[in-house]
């Protein structure tokens, strides 16, 4: 069964609490945990253009283009 974009995200946002990385290592690398989830869909589709990022993440090509 696949999950949704949100699901996916709550999953990673918990993985991240349950290794104890809240703000602190985000704000070493100036990052937010949506420009994490970006980066995770982008590690994990490689080559992928804006539109199909947007469509992974459940969000618009320009959100997509502003997190970069």
């Amino acid at each position: 069964m696949s999950q949704t974009p949100h699901e996916r995200f709550l999953a990673l946002f918990d993985r991240i609490e349950a290794m104890g990385m809240r703000q602190a290592p985000l704000k070493r690398f100036n990052m937010t945990l949506p420009q994490l989830g970006l980066l995770g869909a982008i590690a994990r589709h490689p080559g992928s253009h804006a539109q199909q990022v947007a469509e992974m993440l459940g969000v618009t090509a320009p959100t997509v283009s502003v997190g970069l």
